[in-house]
């Protein structure tokens, strides 16, 4: 009935998200009612299930996510000719930040598409390409940060030579989204860069400096997962580029391992933050009554900090404008010495991954900097070190490793009786790995009596702390993903 479809389709561009989230249920129970007659109005149906798919609301997104797997379901014989609408923002909400789309989008992917996904996408690689880099400079940070999460999964599971014809603008696109505003969509450009140039180390080579650059600036980041995964990129860095990478990361480590030493006593957290604001009582005043502001607006979902974060394209027009430092984020502070030292230990692991012979010059130094407990946040950078400690005794191996473990081990027992929780549980971690590498008899004859007298009450301390540690190795066990990764 045209009617009663153009009453729907009003409803999905209303202004009010309520009105749109019934409507997408709405067009989803047509779609499974209607089944293979509505072949006829599929035309005009498919592109406001696009639309719904990346709508700003969550819970609009998630009605859309639901139409689409009714009208994919039901129209089987005809679906095919859409998919170069229906394909690029399915694939992109199968990483969405909020759950609900993001799980229900996967299990819709693995329904519809089967085993197929990679060709599927390989076939609308243009379209597919198009609306990434589109989504990448959206206003909403959540929405970019899933766009370069399936960027870097182009690298990944998409045919190569299909992706190869956009290789320089989808590192242009990623380069851009490293200097975003949100941490968490430089977190994803940052692995994104790297994976692009593990594949296309050839193509990537022509940005060799900017990459290296940012991904060294990453290392030292305020936010400890950007360090850790920005040292994960260099890693990889030094498998696509050889020699000159390894020989940039080699120089960033003996740089910033030691810059601990030069930590105050108490860290300046903000010290680096003006004191203006524009949600101050006289800026509310101001603002309160200004119709420019509270009207045309585009509207986004509960809690989300999109209209206050500027994209990397938006960041970087600001720079050139004057606005701001070097990376013109607003959110960020600057990172204290102890931070850079942080993340030069997991630059410290990935290169000995790569190069365990030059991984093990910088351990004497390590093991004065796991010592230092002059400024209140060492706990933290005590735990780096003896959760990584053990990925560079693996990747040296034993003979190897053995020959500094005696400078190791007193810091090493500071830290296993430390009140810190999560570098006590390291540092017993540590102290498990350690044994099960170069053996219980070896390593118990490593430990003076004192040592052993301490290690043995660290091991076995206080019915809560034992619990805590069984959980720990249990953990240490088995492999913990951070988070759902989607099947393709």
């Amino acid at each position: 009935d045209d009617e009663l479809f153009a009453l729907i389709v009003s409803t999905l561009d209303h202004a009010n998200r309520f009105v749109r989230e019934i409507g997408f249920f709405t067009l989803g129970c047509a779609s499974a009612a209607l089944g293979e007659s509505l072949a006829g109005k599929a035309g005009d149906v498919v592109p406001w299930l696009a639309r719904g798919l990346s709508d700003n609301w969550s819970q609009v997104r998630f009605a859309g996510s639901v139409a689409t797997r009714q009208f994919l379901e039901t129209a089987t014989a005809i679906r095919q000719q859409y998919f170069a609408l229906l394909v690029p923002p399915m694939c992109l909400n199968r990483y969405y930040v909020a759950e609900g789309v993001r799980v229900y989008s996967q299990e819709t992917w693995r329904r519809v598409m089967g085993s197929d996904g990679p060709s599927l996408v390989a076939q609308h690689i243009d379209a597919v390409v198009e609306f990434y880099t589109a989504q990448a400079e959206a206003d909403n940070h959540a929405v970019r940060e899933a766009a370069c999460l399936c960027i870097a999964e182009l690298a990944q599971k998409v045919d190569h030579e299909a992706v190869r014809p956009h290789v320089h603008r989808l590192l242009e696109t990623l380069q851009v989204a490293f200097r975003d505003d949100s941490w968490p969509v430089r977190d994803a450009a940052c692995g994104a860069c790297a994976r692009f140039a593990a594949a296309y180390p050839d193509v990537a080579a022509d940005a060799y400096d900017e990459l290296m650059s940012r991904w060294m600036m990453h290392v030292s980041d305020n936010i400890p997962s950007v360090r850790a995964n920005a040292a994960a990129a260099l890693g990889l860095a030094v498998e696509a580029f050889g020699e000159r990478a390894l020989l940039d990361l080699d120089n960033l480590i003996a740089r910033e391992l030691p810059r601990a030493f030069d930590q105050p006593a108490e860290s300046h957290r903000y010290g680096a933050l003006s004191n203006d604001t524009r949600f101050g009582v006289a800026q509310k005043r101001a603002r309160d009554n200004d119709p420019h502001l509270h009207s045309g607006q585009v509207q986004y979902s509960c809690g989300s900090l999109a209209p206050k974060m500027r994209s990397g394209k938006a960041a970087s027009e600001a720079a050139r404008a004057g606005e701001g430092g070097c990376m013109a984020c607003h959110f960020q502070r600057d990172s204290e010495p102890w931070e850079h030292s942080d993340g030069a230990i997991h630059a410290l692991a990935e290169l000995a991954a790569r190069a365990p012979e030059k991984a093990a010059a910088h351990l004497p130094l390590l093991a004065k900097v796991a010592a230092i407990d002059s400024f209140a946040h060492h706990a933290s950078l005590w735990e780096t070190v003896w959760t990584r400690v053990p990925d560079i005794a693996r990747a040296l191996g034993a003979r190897a490793f053995k020959r500094y473990l005696e400078d190791l081990l007193g810091p090493l027992l500071n830290a296993a009786e430390h009140e810190h929780a999560l570098a006590r549980h390291a540092a017993l971690r540590c102290f498990d790995a350690i044994e099960r590498l170069i053996g219980p008899n070896i390593l118990r004859g490593r430990l003076q009596a004192h040592q052993l007298t301490r290690w043995e009450n660290a091991r076995h301390g206080g019915s809560g702390a034992r619990a805590l540690h069984d959980h720990s190795r249990a953990l240490a066990a088995t492999e913990i993903a951070s988070r759902d990764v989607p099947v393709f």
